[in-house]
């Protein structure tokens, strides 16, 4: 029977419970919940500049739900062989983001130090993260639902429509995100603006350029907290065990990240 949980309307065929739900999340989020293209593009002394646009097509703020949620923007620059020349928001097999030599960025798992809202990107260890931080009542960054003092970052997209001067706008207003330079975020069209800039010295080999917007439910420096505050108990042993043995590579969310949605496009040609 179609009402049957495992039932699938799309292939109407059964399939179990798991495999139906993690097609249907996947399918859920790659089509309804954000929208990435790559926009103006432009050569100078300074290198190639490149626009990338992302909406939030949801009815809430993107990601949603609890704090340590967190979507992510890739940036490639490619040569025409597709080779990456220069990259901001890399990850390892373990999710954790890396600068272009593959090294793990300090604010993964910093208790001082994070990754602000970017307006322009011009460093590989820079990286647009949207996502909620928040601070102890000692200054330090947590992930403790019991520890949670001072919000010091939520540029989580807003949904469309919402307006500073909206009902509960106080409470749901972005945190340390600069009206002026990011204007998505208050006129109402649920979206944000980063400009890449690829260095000067790669720039003129880069023939492509790819954006790519990622969701981690389950971001490596919260595990990294639950095993820290978890100490050596039974619970802390078993997650560790779960978290050793969880086969990524053989879902959508290979390498502990989903994407969201992709984008890419030729580089502008150099000035002549």
């Amino acid at each position: 029977p179609k009402g049957d949980p495992n039932y699938d309307t799309n292939t109407f065929s059964f399939v179990p419970k798991f495999d139906l739900s993690t097609r249907a999340t996947t399918t859920q989020v790659q089509s309804a919940s954000a929208r990435l293209s790559i926009g103006k593009q432009a050569r100078s002394a300074r290198g190639l500049e490149v626009t990338v646009q992302v909406e939030n097509l949801t009815g809430h703020k993107f990601p949603s739900g609890v704090g340590f949620r967190r979507a992510f923007i890739e940036f490639a620059a490619l040569d025409a062989a597709g080779q990456v020349l220069w990259s901001s928001g890399a990850t390892n097999a373990q999710g954790e983001i890396v600068d272009i030599a593959g090294q793990v960025l300090a604010t993964e798992f910093s208790k001082t130090q994070w990754q602000p809202h970017q307006t322009v990107i011009d460093s590989d260890s820079a990286v647009q993260i949207y996502e909620t931080r928040s601070k102890d009542t000692a200054g330090l960054l947590t992930t403790s639902f019991l520890s949670l003092a001072n919000d010091v970052k939520d540029n989580r997209l807003v949904p469309k429509g919402w307006s500073a001067q909206g009902s509960y706008a106080s409470a749901t207003a972005p945190i340390a995100v600069d009206a002026s330079s990011s204007p998505g975020y208050f006129d109402g069209s649920g979206s944000d603006a980063v400009v890449y800039r690829v260095p000067a010295g790669v720039a003129a080999k880069v023939a492509r350029v790819r954006a790519t917007l990622y969701y981690q439910s389950i971001p490596p420096y919260y595990l990294r907290d639950r095993f820290e505050v978890g100490g050596n108990g039974p619970a802390t042993a078993t997650l560790k065990a779960l978290v050793a043995n969880v086969r990524y590579e053989q879902t959508p969310a290979a390498g502990w990240k989903l994407m969201v949605t992709q984008a890419d496009a030729v580089a502008a040609p150099a000035a002549r």
